[in-house]
């Protein structure tokens, strides 16, 4: 191959970073050509690293340093450190160095049989500098001693946010073309990453790098910051093992074009669990923990900077901040808070001891700066402010897994707001032209206005805020409950607004019921708030269209049900149930359940087929009844006497007829698994999933407990197509049918595949149709209109304690 002639231009988008790098100074002098997309730092052997990264991504650099007369501020604030910081990074040398070689390590053994996925995580509790380590720690220590054979690299450095495939796809797009704005092409790199193959696997991220120019030459690092939010915010299952299937799958090429590093809280240790590799990886020696700063590193950490700028702290005041820090969890971005301050009072002539006294030291030097705004706000600019906050947090069940979430300032406007006046708050807790003052809140993006992006600068800011951790406690439960509904407004919007995507049953009835009754401090946005009508609108029609149906076809085979009972009340007994369906319910109805619940009692013995069929109609009553009561256009309510004695009869039925299919039906499931008498699909009809569809064996059996036994087909159609049906299903049920596959297919089949795939190309072949991927049990059975029964499904298996 000719070599290039140096004095032409590059033609080579990979090679357009490195064309005017002055390749002959230290990285210690900060030498960085940057863009809006890139930067490129290189050390005093001329070895390149180009970092590419988003806008959104690059706010960690957009620091609030104050310049006064002493010169610009070396420490960090609440915010990380990064790349360009290593001149200011000091106290993790020791840190670095085992980082550094665990990486080269990895890289190394590239090509081995037994080689390692090149995946490195770096984990520790939040506030514990895993960002900085990273970002100003690995990567110029990368320029500086490059791998054997890796003078250049380019790292992706992103954040995951709600669509991490996004995200990397952008990215992964300005990597290779230098493209700004790849709008479309980025929705290709989309599709390309969020594809599986046959085989379940993710192999979007291996594909582009490969064909990136100079790949071999200047390999790819992805550094994936934050990585809890993979969880914490992207609540789409499908696209969230996307990511770490085809990061897992890139990084285990043998190639060695792609390396992975991420950072993640250890409280999020155990959401991996769902991913096999992915915990295997970090509960693996090949993981760094990032330990709490022994004295000498905070020492370093603390003195340094100052003495490097020419204006060193007084060893008093050096000791005082060492002794408040160590050992103290999440102490580093404060302390780089009350340094941040500390050197500005020193530009102003005041003391250090004295400064950090006044702002009472560290603990107190956050909650002071987020206080002191919020002391000077008006009552109505303080209503906005406690709003801007609680809709910057992502708040678990229990208030148990806050975390920080990244949002646009247009999601957080409602219906009254002025934009306006609601950026201007935002302005005043964040660094701007116009407010150099303390960075509690981040902005980032190329948008203007409502379209900037905005989030808190650190978890510490709601852990050592008092009233900030007060509004979490007084509201935590609610925000719990609207961040549920906006997500699933979002999905709503997402597919064209469908109303197979609106809310159904008890979510919906709380969704109503938040949305007449929310405080003013946590208002749904307009696009939820237009979900949850829809919602309502939507359930008043099917309400009507459900019981004509009822009433004219499945009615007649629900009434014969009661024949059974003595003949004089049969006939009562067939009038007032019928009234249920046609929507003008009698209470008389509330005398004759318990009737059918003691004739349901005396059968189980000996008709036990019998027995399940008056459970399944007290459940199917039962949940009319209280369907009909709750909606406010029917003149029909129940007292809460009425509802105790429906929830008794519901939950006596429910359990009875739990106990009748784990005695009668289990066991002869269990029976067809033994002998590997799997059944198999003999229609491809995609109208009907009927139970005759299934030769005789365990998938037969499978569908005939939950939808037959259990009644999750309501309305006879063969399908799982509302929550109510899929709310049949009983959650122990779900996970005993798990179990068992699971005992009998040594791990392999279950409802899901491995990493919960929907194909299980370990499985065993249940399709028996060699040109298909093996299916779960879950495609197997709910291959059509399966959205619902994913959903439950996923619950049970997820969120139930078993």
């Amino acid at each position: 191959m000719p070599e290039s002639d140096p004095t032409q231009p590059s033609t080579n988008p990979a090679q357009k970073a490195f064309e005017n790098v002055n390749a002959g100074r230290d990285i210690k002098a900060d030498i960085r050509q940057e863009s809006n997309i890139r930067s490129a730092i290189v050390s005093g052997n001329g070895n390149v690293i180009v970092i590419q990264q988003t806008t959104e991504q690059r706010r960690e650099s957009l620091t609030s340093d104050t310049t006064v007369s002493i010169g610009p501020n070396p420490y960090k604030g609440l915010a990380a450190f990064n790349e360009n910081d290593a001149e200011h990074y000091f106290g993790r040398e020791e840190q670095v160095k085992r980082l550094y070689e665990r990486f080269q390590n990895l890289v190394e053994q590239s090509g081995r049989a037994d080689a390692m996925p090149r995946f490195l995580p770096i984990l520790g509790p939040s506030g514990c500098g895993k960002s900085s380590l990273a970002r100003a720690g690995l990567i110029p220590e990368l320029a500086r001693n490059p791998l054997p054979g890796k003078e250049s690299l380019r790292v992706a450095v992103m954040v995951p946010g709600s669509r991490p495939l996004e995200a990397l796809a952008g990215l992964l797009l300005k990597a290779a073309t230098d493209d700004p704005l790849p709008v479309e092409k980025t929705e290709e790199f989309e599709r390309m990453l969020k594809k599986s193959t046959d085989a379940a696997e993710y192999e979007g991220l291996r594909r582009i790098t490969d064909l990136m120019p100079g790949i071999r030459e200047m390999p790819l690092v992805v550094l994936v910051d934050q990585f809890e939010e993979v969880y914490s915010l992207c609540k789409d299952l499908e696209q969230r093992q996307a990511f770490i299937g085809t990061l897992f799958q890139a990084a285990s090429d043998p190639t060695g074009h792609v390396s992975v590093v991420i950072t993640l809280r250890n409280d999020f240790w155990g959401e991996t669990q769902r991913h096999q590799k992915l915990n295997q990886i970090i509960g693996s020696d090949w993981s760094l923990n990032v330990p709490a700063m022994k004295e000498d590193e905070l020492r370093r950490a603390i003195a340094e900077p100052a003495k490097q700028a020419g204006h060193p702290l007084d060893d008093a005041t050096i000791d005082q901040l060492v002794k408040d820090a160590e050992g103290r969890e999440g102490a580093l971005p404060l302390l780089q808070v009350a340094l941040t301050r500390i050197w500005e009072e020193l530009g102003k002539g005041k003391n250090p001891a004295q400064t950090y006294r006044e702002i009472g030291h560290i603990g107190g030097a956050i909650a002071n700066e987020a206080q002191k705004v919020y002391g000077q706000l008006d009552q109505t600019e303080q209503n906005i402010a406690r709003r801007l906050f609680l809709g910057l947090i992502q708040v678990g069940e229990n208030n148990v897994g806050i975390a920080r979430k990244r949002i646009t300032l247009k999601e957080l406007i409602t219906k009254g707001d002025t934009p306006e006046n609601f950026y201007a708050i935002v302005e005043k807790f964040s660094s701007t032209h116009n407010n150099p003052g303390p960075r509690l809140i981040t902005l980032s993006g190329k948008g203007e206005g409502t379209e900037k992006y905005l989030e808190i600068t650190h978890e510490a800011l709601f852990k050592y805020w008092g009233e900030f951790a007060e509004w979490i406690e007084k509201y935590g439960g609610l925000l719990y409950q609207k961040q549920f509904i906006v997500s699933e407004a979002k999905n709503w919007s997402d597919h064209g607004r469908s109303k197979d995507y609106l809310l159904q049953g008890g979510r919906l009835l709380d969704a109503k019921g938040f949305l007449d009754n929310h405080p003013q401090e946590i208002p749904l946005s307009e696009i939820a708030e237009d979900f949850t009508l829809n919602s309502i609108r939507e359930k008043r029609k099917r309400r009507i269209q459900f019981s004509i149906l009822i009433a004219g076809a499945t009615g007649l085979s629900l009434f014969l049900a009661f024949f059974s009972l003595i003949e004089s009340r049969q006939r009562r007994l067939l009038e007032v149930t019928k009234d249920v369906f046609i929507g003008n319910p009698r209470p008389e109805l509330l005398d004759v359940l318990p009737e059918i619940k003691n004739e349901a009692e005396k059968l189980e013995s000996h008709n036990p087929e019998r027995a399940m069929a008056l459970y399944r109609d007290i459940l199917t009553f039962t949940g009319k009844l209280r369907e009909i009561s709750d909606d406010e256009s029917n003149d029909f309510s129940l007292s809460e006497d009425r509802k105790a004695t429906i929830n008794k009869i519901e939950t006596k039925a429910q359990n009875s007829l739990l106990l009748i299919i784990e005695k009668t039906r289990l066991p002869i499931l269990e029976s067809y698994l033994s002998k590997e008498e799997w059944g198999a699909l003999v229609s491809n009809s995609k109208f009907y999933h009927l139970e005759d569809q299934f030769t005789e064996g365990a998938l037969r059996e499978t569908y005939k407990i939950l939808m037959t036994d259990a009644g999750a087909d309501i309305n006879q159609s063969g399908l799982i197509t509302t929550q109510e049906e899929a709310n049949r299903m009983p959650c122990e049920l779900i996970q005993e049918i798990e179990s068992l596959w699971r005992q009998y297919t040594e791990e392999t089949c279950g409802w899901y595949g491995s990493e919960r795939k929907l194909l299980a190309p370990e499985c065993k072949d249940l399709s028996q149709n060699e040109s298909l991927a093996p299916p779960s049990l879950h495609n197997m059975l709910f291959y059509t209109l399966y959205e619902v029964a994913e959903t439950r499904i996923d619950y049970c298996l997820q969120y139930v304690e078993k």
